[in-house]
């Protein structure tokens, strides 16, 4: 299975409900400049992270996810919301901005289903998978590829 991960959409879901209905995934990190994400500067994106950031571990983590969310690969990437599990993978342009905040567009849209049509209920998933919702941050690896692999 390719790379999967994580991802908060936004601060307490607020971007969940548009993110899940509209086939994107919201990234926000507004004082990065749009320009340095697609273009994968990641020196000159880590100096601003910097300054946002007291600590070395922080700076490292939000360097971490935006080289994920910018990405043009095929990873699976994953949310809850709703009492189940969502998944999309990321089409292959460009990071987009709007009035609200930065996004990417999904390829197929988010999905709440396996292959079989079935809905992912988070009371059907172990919990070594679902205990990543309690992730802090913007995103992060999902540890348990194998079982979210069975589980699509």
């Amino acid at each position: 299975m390719p790379h999967a991960y994580f991802v908060k959409l936004g601060e307490g879901g607020k971007w969940e409900e548009e993110s899940l209905r509209r086939g994107i995934l919201r990234l926000g990190y507004d004082p990065v400049p749009i320009s340095l994400m697609n273009a994968a500067k990641w020196s000159s994106i880590a100096k601003i992270l910097q300054k946002l950031h007291s600590s070395p571990g922080a700076t490292a983590r939000d360097l971490n996810a935006l080289k994920w969310l910018c990405a043009k690969d095929e990873a699976v990437w994953i949310t809850f919301s709703a009492s189940k599990l969502w998944w999309c993978r990321l089409d292959q342009g460009p990071v987009h901005e709007d009035g609200a905040a930065r996004f990417r567009r999904t390829l197929d849209g988010w999905r709440c289903t396996d292959r079989n049509g079935h809905d992912l209920l988070l009371a059907d998933i172990p919990g070594g998978l679902t205990k990543t919702q309690g992730f802090r941050g913007t995103a992060c690896n999902v540890k348990e590829r194998d079982t979210l692999h069975r589980l699509l």
